[in-house]
């Protein structure tokens, strides 16, 4: 095993001493370099950072420590040696650290070397603090190798740990060497030199190697030792890749940010020196003119030509002087206007007048006597763009005479354009723009290389300061982004041209700037694909050095196991399982174990040489050939039906599982005898569990079923089978399809592929059609059934029957709505019971006035018929609010008991005359009908708005059918109809064969003012009187009714038992009593109680009038006389009119009461009935009602209204 394991060992200790050499190879080179002379030993080229003395003289201790702890590593003299250069070299490094952080550089580091100067700023010959930071770590890392052993675990995980941190940060420099150049460079922390990472790559590398034979003895077991060789190889691997990671993505950064720096310091030159040349230009070209401008004796000369233009003489030297000029400074044209703008002379020759613009620029530099710069512009839109220089010529000798001016022709295209877009570099998207404010745009004055025509032409709003042209107008210098015209992202260096209205923008796109750093970033990546691919190659071959080593010792392991015979017989004799080995050929029996031989009480020597068939207690095995054919044909059989028999006579449950395998080529049977005769027991027991779960399901009331993937029934219980009326065979086997209608089918088979492709359970409430029609509501519950392997098989539904549930949340909804109803009525009615009363004082002061002034003016007044429109119409106004209060069931009324049967045949030909003889008027009175109590004045209400509505309701001929009969509810009745109560009642039913209603207006048509018929036609208050008398009189109101059906409103009136009320009939107009008496009104709205002072002291009575109850409780124990009748609104403030009567009577007990009031409020009478023995008059009234109240009050007949004279 040591022999094995020292092999083992040998590739790992070989790589930990190659690195160790090479590391020490490093630090011996350096020193040699440094004594010799020759640089070139301590670094790789000219100009690059050299290894430090000090540096290489611990490269040089590490690395010959390594190499001597691989060779001898037992040798106690050199691991102590190891541990004090390990302990020396940390604390050199520690110390050098410290004092290189702060910028402590001592001369000892040299070792005696003469070095001196820089590179990069760096000082030569002093350790790097990265250098001593990690030479910190690597003697920490070997001291912790040196001192640990396999028992101290922690010292090598903490050893592997530092070297890795080591191994990075040497990584990520060497990454950045490669890529091109030091990290840290041109900082003020010294570099780490290309040597040094190279060494600490080795030095580390053969620590790691070391800790990796450390942590691995032989003693370890294999498997043990093989998952830590992948764990730590896999750590290595990944914190390699990280540092790779680390130092490309460092390195990029750095790259690209010196790479921008240089992009942008190259435009801001170029454009810098094209902003000098163009303000040098512009300098030129002003200083010539100048020259003309201050030039005396061209002055002259323009003078003496001027003066006599025939002077051939003056007329040639002018044109000569002028070529020189034109010829000389490169512009395109020069010529001569002269005072009054006529062109002279022209250099070459002109035949295009003169533009009206340079005409007025010429004008102004005569009198301005200044020089005028034109800018870039066009004398026409088809001209070509030009600049001008207009010199002033003035005479100064004979008083500034203005001579002319000389106009100095420019062509961008010459000179300016060429120069503008001129790059000095070879670039496919850099460009230079000119530019100039122009109102509140940027006005571009040259030629584009990306875009033509767009001199004078391109604007960009100023408003757009993404755009580098504007931020250049707005007066921003320097660099700046954006995106130029063509809206590409671009940089720019943008400045304004001395002296002059122009800006000049150097910019070049950002795609092609970034093109560089996106090649440089595939290279880099690249490198550090192939670095990884590289470390994972190394990693891959360690592990399969690792694996080898593992699968050596598993196999060792095995063949040791095999070779010991002891332990399989054990497993033999100690198995609970009786073993009978046979020879398959022959039959004999070969080995028994004990536990088949305790098993059936027999010795072991009764087995052994004995062929199976011989022996009685296998009778049953031997006889039967099939199962032993079968066994050497499958070479596997099991079977459970074939017990044994022991010698007592018992017979034992159990288990055969034979098969045959070959030993040295020969057949052998092996049978597995299990007793199971306890598991017997238990299935039995299992058996009669099932049979138990069996009846529970099915006698549950629910249905329980299974289907497979296909949606085939697996299983039905018998609720199902009742429900579909088959039996379980019919069922199992089939499919939804065979017993309900395709799309229901189609339904069950959607939801059970849901469950089974979402795993969830579902659940439902839905329609079930059974085979018979009839529906039934059923609540669903599928689940996915799942088998041990965890897959789906099949989809098992629990449903129950939930018809009656339904139904009763069907009823219970109608009632919620009923309710809803009902309350919302309440609301409406309480409401317009509101809107009444205060209608009422108003309708009464207007019909009170109106009858006042009607017994006032003669019957043939012009004035009568007006004063007769306005009762009518406050008799229209009180029949509404009538309608309202009806309706809000606070309608004042006295009920009586009628015979309906009698009051509908008196309404009968009234009702005619309303509906119209195109309308045949049905009347089917029902003998025998019971009697009700209700005032007569409402079923008068009732009958006319149904027979108005029924007319409405019929377009042409038709028939109104009224009948009447008894009707008795009972409780079963009323528990199947909502909103009725057990009881006897009348019914009143009127039908029509009209048009009829839909669901919807069936549901509003009892809503106050809800109307189908036209504007103008109806009110609808109507039905809605009708439902609040109904409800007032504790009845019930139906309604059937069909589009083009007809309709049938059927009114249930309580039955009246009480025979001693009096049916009333009708009477005549009585005559108006008078009176005498002294009568006290208390009201709360001063009209009302005018008027009703003014009604009667116009029938003879003394009055006395109170505005509150105070008021009036005051005045009746004031006044000595005797105040006979008190007439009191109902609802006052302070008090009601019951309270006040009650106060007043105890005053003056003699004293009547009359109670007034657009509706009681429940304080006179209950639900609009009047109390017994109250008297009470509604408003509004006339003077009549209140005459004939007021008697009923007294209780005596007075005189008769108008009084006479």
């Amino acid at each position: 095993m040591d022999a094995q394991y020292d092999e083992e060992r040998v590739i790992p200790a070989a790589l930990a001493q190659a690195c160790g050499v090479l590391t020490a190879g490093f630090g011996l080179s350096a020193l040699v370099g440094w004594m010799a002379g020759i640089p070139l030993l301590s670094t790789f080229g000219q100009n690059k950072i050299p290894m430090a003395p000090s540096t290489a003289l611990l490269f040089l201790l590490y690395g010959s420590l390594i190499v001597f702890h691989v060779r001898m590593p037992q040798n106690r003299r050199v691991r102590r040696l190891g541990i004090l250069s390990a302990s020396f070299g940390m604390i050199v490094s520690l110390l050098l650290f410290f004092l290189s952080s702060f910028g402590i550089h001592s001369k000892v580091e040299h070792l005696g070397f003469q070095i001196t100067g820089t590179i990069n700023g760096a000082p030569i010959g002093h350790m790097s603090p990265v250098t001593a930071f990690c030479f910190t770590l690597a003697g920490l890392t070997f001291l912790l190798l040196l001192t640990s052993s396999c028992d101290r675990r922690k010292r090598i995980m903490v050893a592997v740990l530092g070297g890795a941190v080591t191994l990075i940060i040497s990584t990520i420099f060497l990454v950045g060497y490669i890529l091109g150049g030091p990290l840290l460079s041109g900082s003020e922390v010294i570099p780490s030199p290309l040597t040094t990472n190279l060494a600490f790559f080795g030095l580390v590398t053969a620590l790691i190697l070391l800790s990796g034979l450390q942590a691995w003895p032989e003693k370890r077991v294999a498997d043990a030792a093989n998952g830590r060789a992948t764990f730590t190889l896999i750590l290595i691997f990944i914190l390699t890749a990280t540092g790779l990671f680390t130092a490309g993505y460092l390195y990029f950064r750095n790259y690209q940010k010196h790479f921008r720096a240089e992009v942008e310091r190259q435009l801001i030159a170029i454009a810098e020196l094209k902003v000098n040349e163009l303000a040098q230009w512009r300098g030129e070209r002003l200083g010539d003119a100048s020259i003309f401008f201050h030039n005396a004796h061209f002055n002259v000369l323009v003078q003496r030509f001027l003066t006599n233009p025939e002077d051939a003489h003056a007329h040639n030297r002018l044109r000569t002087w002028l070529d020189k000029v034109q010829a000389a400074n490169w512009y395109d044209r020069i010529f001569l206007l002269d005072s009054h703008g006529v062109l002279q002379v022209s250099v070459p020759e002109m035949t295009k007048p003169v533009s009206a613009f340079l005409s007025q620029n010429a004008a102004d530099a005569l009198r301005t006597g200044q020089i005028i710069f034109l800018d870039f512009h066009r004398d026409t839109p088809d001209d070509p763009i030009h600049l001008l220089i207009v010199v002033p010529l003035i005479d100064v000798e004979n008083g500034n005479q203005p001579l002319g001016v000389l106009v100095l022709y420019i062509d961008p295209e010459t000179y300016l354009y060429p120069f503008i877009t001129r790059w000095p570099t070879l670039s496919q998207t850099a460009e230079t723009l000119l530019v100039r404010r122009d109102g509140n745009d940027a006005l571009y004055l040259n030629e584009f290389r990306h875009k033509k025509n767009t001199a004078l032409v391109l604007r960009s709003s100023l408003d757009n300061k993404n755009i580098p042209a504007v931020k250049a107008a707005l007066g921003q210098e320097g660099i700046v982004e954006g995106t130029d015209y063509r809206g590409v992202p671009v940089i720019a260096a943008v400045y304004a041209v001395p002296d002059s209205p122009w800006f000049l923008v150097a910019r070049m796109d950002v795609a092609e700037i970034n093109a560089p750093l996106w090649k440089r970033l595939w290279e880099l990546s690249g490198l550090i694909v192939t670095l990884l691919v590289g470390a994972g190659v190394l990693t891959r071959l360690l592990w399969w050095d690792q694996r080898a080593r593992f699968y050596r010792q598993r196999y060792e392991a095995a063949e040791a196991l095999s070779a010991s015979e002891i332990r399989y017989r054990r497993l033999f004799e100690a198995a609970k399982d009786g073993i009978l080995i046979l020879d398959a050929e022959t039959g004999m029996i070969l080995d028994v174990n004990p536990f088949l031989c305790e098993l059936l009480g027999y010795a072991y020597e009764k087995f052994l040489g004995k062929r199976l068939w011989e022996l009685g207690y296998f009778k049953d095995i031997a006889a039967n050939q099939g199962k032993f054919e079968e066994l050497l044909y499958k070479k596997y059989v099991r079977y459970e039906d074939l017990p044994l028999e022991t010698i007592d006579g018992r017979w034992v449950e159990v288990e055969f599982v034979s098969n045959i395998y070959q030993v040295n080529h020969h057949n052998i049977i092996q049978c597995n005898i299990r007793d199971i005769t306890e598991r017997k027991r238990v299935e039995e027991k299992l058996k009669h569990s099932e049979n138990l779960y069996r009846s529970l399901v099915d006698n549950i009331p629910q249905c329980i079923i299974r289907k497979d993937l296909e949606g085939r029934f697996t299983f039905v219980d018998h609720s199902f089978c009742r429900l579909l009326g088959r039996s379980p065979e019919e069922i199992v086997g089939k499919t939804d399809f065979d017993f309900y209608p395709p799309q229901l089918a189609e339904k069950f088979r959607k939801d059970d592929r849901h469950v089974i492709e979402t795993r969830t359970i579902f659940e439902s409430e839905e329609e079930n059609i059974l085979p018979s029609g009839e529906v039934r509501y059923v609540h669903v519950i599928k689940v996915p059934i799942i088998d041990s392997s965890g897959e789906i098989v099949g989809v098992q539904c629990i449903f129950g029957d939930i018809t009656n549930r339904k139904r009763a949340e069907v009823e219970h909804m109608m009632l919620e709505a009923q309710l809803r109803q009902m309350q919302k009525m309440e609301a409406v009615g309480r409401l317009a019971g509101g809107v009444a009363h205060d209608f009422n004082n108003l309708i009464m002061v207007i019909q009170g006035y109106a009858d006042l002034l009607a017994h006032r003016m003669s019957h043939d007044s012009d004035a009568q018929s007006d004063i007769e429109e306005i009762s009518k119409a406050a008799e229209r106004a009180a029949s509404i609010t009538r309608q309202l209060l009806a309706f809000a069931r606070k309608q004042t009324v006295s009920p009586v008991v009628l015979d309906l049967n009698h009051s509908v045949s008196e309404m009968l030909k009234m009702l005619q005359r309303l509906i119209g003889e195109d309308i045949d008027l049905v009347w089917k009175p029902s003998p025998d009908l019971w009697q009700v109590k209700i005032d007569p004045s409402q079923l008068d209400q009732v009958l006319a708005n149904l027979a108005v509505n029924a007319r409405d309701a019929i377009a042409g001929v038709g028939k109104v059918t009224i009948e009447t009969t008894n009707a008795s509810f009972d409780e079963a009745y009323c528990a199947d109809h909502a909103g009725f109560f057990p009881g006897e009642f009348v019914q009143l039913a009127v039908s029509d064969d009209g048009c009829g209603m839909d669901k919807e207006t069936l549901t509003k048509i009892f809503e106050p003012f809800f109307t189908t018929k036209g504007i103008g036609k109806g009110t609808g208050l109507g039905l809605a009187t009708i439902y609040g008398i109904v409800k007032q009189n504790d009845g019930y109101i139906n309604v059937y009714s069909e589009p083009g059906e007809g309709t049938t409103f059927k009114i249930y009136l309580p039955r009246c038992r009480d025979e001693t009320d009096i049916i009333p009939t009708e009477h005549g107009k009585e005559a108006v009593r008078m009176g005498t008496e002294t009568a006290l009104i208390v009201e709360d709205d001063r009209s009302i109680l005018n008027l009703g002072k003014r009604y009667l002291e116009g029938l003879g009575y003394t009055v006395l009038t109170a505005n509150t109850p105070n008021e009036a409780i005051r005045q009746t124990e004031e006044y000595s006389n005797e105040i006979h009748l008190l007439i009191t609104d109902v609802i006052m403030p302070e008090m009601n009119g019951r309270e006040l009567a009650e106060r007043l009577v105890s005053i003056k007990p003699e004293m009547k009461c009359l109670y007034m009031s657009g509706y009681t409020a429940n304080v006179i009478a209950h639900h609009g009935v009047l109390e017994a023995g109250v008297h009470f008059v509604q408003k509004p009234f006339s003077m009549e009602t209140l005459a004939a109240k007021v008697g009923e009050a007294l209780e005596r007949t007075g005189k008769g209204w108008p009084p006479a004279g």
